[in-house]
């Protein structure tokens, strides 16, 4: 926090005051599928499996002021 809190510090103050926030952040998604179909009966017997992954990342900035006066 800049600047620091003073020792007299009165919340009454953040109504008079600016705020400036900033955030870098990055969230993710990861996912992992496995989809399977098949054929089962006495004189056939097919199958498929498809495996699918998939990672999403995307950064992220946040800057926001407020002017509480």
């Amino acid at each position: 926090m800049s600047p620091p809190l003073s020792g007299d510090f009165r919340p009454s103050q953040l109504y008079e005051s600016s705020l400036q926030v900033r955030a870098d952040i990055s969230p993710s998604i990861y996912s992992y599928t496995v989809a399977m179909m098949g054929i089962n009966t006495e004189y056939f017997q097919s199958s498929i499996e498809i495996h699918s992954k998939l990672r999403v990342q995307t950064p992220l900035k946040f800057d926001a002021k407020i002017d509480m006066r």
